[in-house]
C-alpha cells in the first residue's frame, strides 16, 4: 500500500510539475508589446487576487474547521496575520541587510553575467511575489501528499485535491510570469524563478507522502494552520502586486546624481481596469465550477 500510494503521488506531482512550467512559459512565448504585458500583468492581478479569497482562504479556513473548529475559532486571525507579516519582514529584508552592511540584490534588471545558484535563489527569496506564492505552493504539496493517507475513499480524496491545485496552480503560474515581466525581470530569472515556483509543491507532495507512509500518521490540523498561514501569504502579495500596478518609479528630473526613485501613481486606462476585472471574474468561475465537484 504504501509503495502504491508514493507511485500515485509521483505520478500527479509530474503531472502538476509539467502543467504548470508550461503555462508559465505562455507570456514568454507569445510575442507580446509594452501594452500588452500591461494588460497581461492587470489581468494577472485580478487572477491573483481572486485565488486569494475565493480560493486560498475559503479552503484554508475550511480545512482548519474540519479538523478542530474550537481551535480554529481562536486561531484563524492570529494565523493569517502572522502569514502577512511574515511576508512584510521578507519584502523589507532589504533595509535590514543595508543597514547591517550587507548589501542589496535587485532582480529587476538585465544580467551582464551568469549568477551563481546561490544568487539565483537569493533573487527567489528577495521576491515577495514569488516567495509568497511559493510558500503557498509548499503548503498545498504538504496538502496534497497529506491527502493521500485521508481516511475513507482516499483515491477520491486526492483526485478531487490535486484538481482543486491544479485549477488555481496553472493560471497563477501564467499570473507570476506576467507580474515579472511587468517588473522589467531579465528572462532567465523569470524561468528559475517559475522553475522553483512549479516545483515546490509537486515536490513537497512527493516528500510528505513518503514521509507520512513510513510515519502512518496524518496530523491535518498542522497543514490547516499551515494553509490558513499561507493566504496572510497571498494576502501580502497581493498588496504587493497592487502596490506595483498601481505605480511607476521614476528618477527625479534633474542634473545632479541623486538616486532618489520617486513613486507615481500609473497611468490607467479602462481596459486596465477591464482586465482586472475580468481576471477576478476567471477565479469566480473557477471556483464555483470547482466546488460542484
Amino acid at each position: 500500500m504504501p509503495i502504491g500510494t508514493i507511485f500515485g503521488s509521483i505520478c500527479l506531482s509530474v503531472v502538476l510539475f509539467l502543467a504548470s512550467y508550461l503555462s508559465g512559459l505562455l507570456p514568454l512565448k507569445i510575442p507580446l508589446n509594452s501594452h500588452r504585458i500591461n494588460l497581461a500583468s492587470f489581468l494577472s492581478m485580478g487572477v491573483i487576487t481572486g485565488t486569494a479569497l475565493m480560493m486560498a482562504l475559503p479552503e484554508s479556513i475550511e480545512v482548519l474547521y474540519d479538523q478542530n473548529a474550537d481551535f480554529a475559532k481562536k486561531y484563524v486571525g492570529p494565523c493569517l496575520l502572522g502569514g502577512f507579516m511574515f511576508m512584510f519582514i521578507i519584502d523589507h529584508l532589504s533595509i535590514i541587510f543595508h543597514s547591517l552592511g550587507l548589501g542589496t540584490f535587485t532582480a529587476y534588471k538585465p544580467l551582464s553575467e551568469k549568477l551563481s545558484l546561490l544568487e539565483l535563489l537569493k533573487s527567489v527569496i528577495t521576491t515577495p511575489l514569488t516567495l509568497g506564492l511559493a510558500f503557498h505552493a509548499l503548503v498545498d504539496g504538504l496538502s496534497l501528499g497529506s491527502s493521500f493517507h485521508s481516511n475513507g475513499d482516499g483515491n477520491k480524496i486526492n483526485i478531487v485535491f490535486f484538481l482543486v491545485i491544479i485549477v488555481h496552480k496553472l493560471p497563477t503560474c501564467f499570473s507570476l510570469t506576467s507580474l515579472l515581466l511587468k517588473e522589467d525581470m531579465d528572462y532567465s530569472l523569470i524561468k528559475f524563478h517559475l522553475l522553483i515556483f512549479a516545483l515546490v509543491t509537486p515536490i513537497s507532495s512527493i516528500i510528505s507522502s513518503v514521509f507520512l507512509s513510513f510515519l502512518k500518521k496524518n496530523n491535518e490540523t498542522i497543514i490547516g494552520v499551515l494553509l490558513v498561514f499561507s493566504s496572510g501569504n497571498f494576502f501580502y502579495v497581493v498588496s504587493h502586486i497592487f502596490k506595483e500596478n498601481l505605480t511607476k518609479h521614476q528618477l527625479p528630473d534633474s542634473r545632479d546624481s541623486s538616486e532618489t526613485v520617486i513613486e507615481v501613481q500609473s497611468d490607467i486606462g479602462l481596459s486596465e481596469y477591464m482586465a482586472t476585472i475580468l481576471g477576478v471574474f476567471i477565479t469566480v468561475i473557477i471556483a464555483i465550477l470547482g466546488s460542484d465537484h
